[in-house]
């Protein structure tokens, strides 16, 4: 794939990574889409997981904090030896402490601060002058800003690491990890409610509509990751494509309005149960180190 084409891809999940109280809510509900430099017949555009997405739509439709979904990533103590997995895990972390912090649970947002910080020296990705962040964050603890913050210059730091290595294929694992927590919050969260009786018609369709756009997703992924052509990303690419089967097997149906903007989303219980059950067998091989 053209650098350029990477470049642009990368930056973008950079600039996507703010938080979900930005003035822009236009995020909220879409993806990140990019696309490349190059001439007409050449560009594609790609839309590409974020770590605030899932969990501002989530709060933006008015479903309750729910812990027990990431308590196991929250008490996970597992070492990773493979800089795959740390990667990976890197993603699922992002995802949690977007979730943690929309709630305002600082004090379990602190917790994957200390992971992301762990992760990210591990594999290189964190400078000196980010030495300390976790100890200035608990003494500012109940101030959000000061954790958006730290945040940010976490993912400035990933870019930085992404302008001069060679090894450029972690953003893209890295958001990998992103999309397969992203799934597995969404759909968990959705039968959670649903059982419940806690679903209400506009929670429904919200969530629909965002399962819809992470079909497009997971096509994307497996298509950057296979660009590649390594073989160490095999057993990640077959968890994507089991995904994408399942994504396949909805027969997803939509209407739009005149400025073809989703409406209404079609999606059977059954599949969106099919699917729950996919994205948490992986995003459990995921924090576990499992193929």
């Amino acid at each position: 794939m053209n650098n350029k084409l990477y470049l642009v891809l990368f930056i973008l999940f950079i600039i996507s990574c703010k938080t979900p109280e930005n003035k822009n809510n236009d995020n909220i509900d879409k993806s990140v889409s990019v696309a490349n430099d190059l001439n007409s017949n050449q560009a594609r555009v790609f839309s590409l997981p974020s770590p605030f997405q899932i969990s501002a739509i989530i709060k933006l439709v008015g479903i309750d904090y729910n812990k027990t979904f990431i308590e196991n990533t929250a008490n996970n103590n597992i070492a990773y030896s493979s800089p795959i997995y740390k990667a990976l895990n890197l993603g699922v972390n992002y995802v949690d402490i977007y979730y943690s912090t929309v709630y305002e649970k600082y004090e379990v947002s602190v917790v994957y601060l200390e992971k992301i910080e762990k992760l990210m020296d591990e594999l290189g990705l964190k400078t000196k002058k980010d030495f300390n962040l976790v100890d200035r964050f608990e003494k500012n603890i109940h101030n959000k800003d000061s954790l958006d913050y730290f945040i940010k210059l976490y993912q400035n730091d990933i870019q930085e690491y992404y302008n001069i290595s060679e090894e450029k294929q972690i953003a893209f694992i890295i958001m990998t990890g992103i999309y397969v927590e992203g799934l597995y919050l969404l759909t968990n969260i959705y039968e959670n409610n649903l059982q419940n009786k806690m679903l209400n018609s506009f929670m429904d369709n919200s969530i629909k509509k965002v399962l819809f756009q992470q079909a497009t997703v997971s096509d994307n992924l497996i298509e950057l990751l296979s660009s590649y052509n390594d073989s160490k990303l095999d057993f990640l690419l077959e968890k994507l494509k089991t995904i994408q089967t399942e994504f396949n097997n909805m027969k997803i149906e939509y209407s739009s309005d005149s400025n073809n903007n989703i409406t209404d989303v079609k999606i059977n219980k059954k599949h969106i149960h099919n699917l729950m059950k996919v994205s948490t067998d992986i995003r459990n091989s995921i924090i576990a180190e499992k193929k």
